[in-house]
């Protein structure tokens, strides 16, 4: 009766396998990484490449008012928490039916949010650097879905027409966003702030 050779060929696999994993764990052990967390935000990681995707993007660059010559990573990466706490709390939300009036309560909250001296002085800029309607639309999209919550949240209970009360409204629901989140602000070696 002949043996057969299926242990001996486990055996040399298992062998070969231990041997390809032992250098593996080696290779990762001397790894180094590649991407620096800035932030983390309940959980989720804000990478160095998202500040810097926020900074090459012209549009971003004007709403939030990044100045090239003194800018700090503090700066951009308040304007990607903010976009980050609205695409967790309204992702799934429609887009506004009433653009024109959500669009100029949005651009008055970035106004008074990101430095910019008045409304008029933000869309002086937005013609200075020609940013069109369809790219401003869709960098303010989030911020559009949530005006848009905001006044069908209080129909019912304010006068949803009045750009003012509309503005404040969603102030303060996002200033309880940022209260509820967990915020962990990361210095250059890792460590929180």
């Amino acid at each position: 009766m002949q043996k057969s050779n299926i242990p001996s060929i486990k055996r040399r696999f298992a062998g070969s396998a231990l041997i390809v994993i032992l250098l593996l764990a080696s290779l990762t052990a001397e790894a180094e990484l590649i991407e620096k967390i800035v932030a983390i935000l309940d959980g989720e990681l804000i990478l160095l490449s998202d500040i810097q995707q926020e900074l090459e993007n012209p549009v971003a660059q004007v709403l939030a008012d990044f100045d090239e010559n003194s800018l700090q990573e503090e700066d951009v990466l308040t304007y990607v928490i903010e976009r980050k706490l609205l695409q967790q709390e309204i992702q799934y939300l429609a887009a506004p039916k009433e653009k024109t009036l959500t669009k100029t309560i949005v651009l008055e909250y970035i106004s008074k949010t990101f430095g910019h001296r008045t409304l008029e002085d933000l869309q002086q800029k937005l013609l200075t650097h020609r940013i069109s309607d369809r790219d401003l639309e869709e960098e303010l999209r989030l911020y559009m879905k949530g005006i848009n919550y905001i006044r069908r949240k209080f129909r019912f209970k304010a006068d949803i027409d009045n750009p003012d009360i509309v503005l404040k409204l969603f102030q303060k629901w996002l200033e309880d966003l940022k209260a509820k989140a967990t915020i962990q602000v990361l210095d250059t070696d890792g460590r929180s702030l």
